[in-house]
């Protein structure tokens, strides 16, 4: 189970290495940015820090966390900073749904 581990570790690392300096190559040569990457400079406008950018946008329908991770690496952040901050920002809308779905008048 161990070695099964390791190797998807690697490969999730060498994935997400690889699309940073993807992105970074892209933003540097000034190709266009994606969704996330424009959302994310539209949140970052108001002065919003960085790991709440990736809360909202893990938290759209649009993105979520398909686009934060990318984003967030794009951002300059440390992985183990990016994947708590999306799963979390990912959960937040599923509490008001609840409570309204238990709601009486709602059924």
């Amino acid at each position: 189970m161990g070695k099964y581990m390791q190797t998807f570790t690697f490969m999730f690392l060498s994935i997400a290495f690889t699309t940073t300096s993807a992105m970074a190559a892209s933003a540097a040569s000034g190709q266009h940015l994606h969704v996330g990457q424009k959302i994310a400079n539209y949140f970052r406008s108001f002065g919003l820090p960085d790991v709440v950018v990736l809360a909202i946008i893990s938290a759209l329908p649009v993105v979520e966390l398909r686009g934060a991770i990318p984003v967030g690496l794009w951002m300059g952040l440390p992985l183990t900073t990016v994947l708590p901050a999306c799963v979390i920002g990912n959960m937040i809308p599923i509490i008001p749904l609840l409570l309204i779905l238990k709601n009486d008048t709602c059924k």
